[in-house]
């Protein structure tokens, strides 16, 4: 794969260290900044790399480091079919679209080796959020986690080692089991709202509406929660406002806490795929 030419488009410090891993194995790469026609630079490009997500409005490609927008619409036209468009989180309007001009193209942040190795900086940049938001140590403190995904685990993990007591709020009786072999306490969503009213941070870590008007009352007065799922989220914010309860919903984390880390796991996850995909 070292000699294929890689043309990054997106203004986010993880992929700008995307992009670096990419150079440091023997790829061409260029950062797209506007100053020439898109057409030359996808022309001479084996691999175009979006961020995460790839668009934040399903109409331009997010890249907020550009004097002018690029539509999903015109980089699909100008692809064409020997190149791979790699993105993470892409919307169905622009799978559509590429599907339609023909263009090879990989959701990178759907694959299983990007979710494993992403976990570690969520976790880790969850942990260090927590501890800089809140005046209590994580040693002692009554954690609850609800789901029990890569995150959860290896979020479960490392709050377990600082000393802390975690509960893991799962539907499934094996995910469950699993959390209890982890030495963390367990119990379904039916308990939520009884652990709540005993925690001291409530990780949210479901891509779905789990946390209510319920569970946010019953949170203690110092408890606080931190929302890891990607949108639309797992809380109810409005109702937590309404409370006065202290939500951080923290986006992105490994491209804020870990970017040259985040960097690397896109290079390897979009090197594997490329490679699956003989281009």
């Amino acid at each position: 794969m070292t000699g294929k030419n890689v043309l990054v488009i997106g203004g986010s410090v993880r992929l700008e260290k995307a992009a670096e891993a990419f150079g440091k194995h023997g790829f061409s790469v260029g950062i797209f900044d506007g100053s020439r026609a898109l057409k030359n630079a996808v022309d001479s490009s084996d691999i175009i790399l979006l961020g995460i997500p790839a668009t934040t409005d399903d109409v331009y490609i997010n890249a907020d480091n550009l004097p002018s927008p690029i539509s999903i619409k015109d980089l699909a036209m100008l692809v064409g079919r020997k190149k791979l468009v790699a993105g993470g989180r892409l919307s169905e309007r622009a799978k559509a679209l590429f599907d339609i001009h023909g263009v090879h193209w990989a959701d990178y942040a759907l694959r299983e080796e990007f979710e494993a190795l992403n976990a570690v900086p969520t976790a880790e940049g969850a942990i260090a959020l927590a501890m800089d938001e809140f005046p209590f140590t994580i040693f002692s403190s009554r954690v609850v986690i609800t789901g029990f995904g890569r995150v959860a685990k290896a979020l479960a993990q490392r709050l377990h080692a600082l000393g802390a007591q975690v509960v893991i709020c799962a539907r499934r009786a094996g995910a469950r089991a699993e959390a209890e072999s982890m030495s963390c306490k367990a119990c379904d969503f039916n308990a939520l709202c009884r652990e709540a009213a005993q925690c001291d941070i409530l990780f949210n870590t479901v891509p779905a509406q789990v946390i209510g008007g319920e569970a946010l009352s019953a949170l203690p007065p110092h408890a606080g929660v931190i929302d890891l799922a990607s949108k639309p989220g797992g809380v109810d914010l409005d109702e937590a406002k309404a409370l006065g309860v202290n939500v951080i919903w923290a986006l992105s984390l490994p491209g804020k806490v870990a970017p040259v880390t985040a960097g690397k796991i896109i290079e390897k996850t979009v090197l594997n795929i490329a490679e699956e995909m003989r281009l």
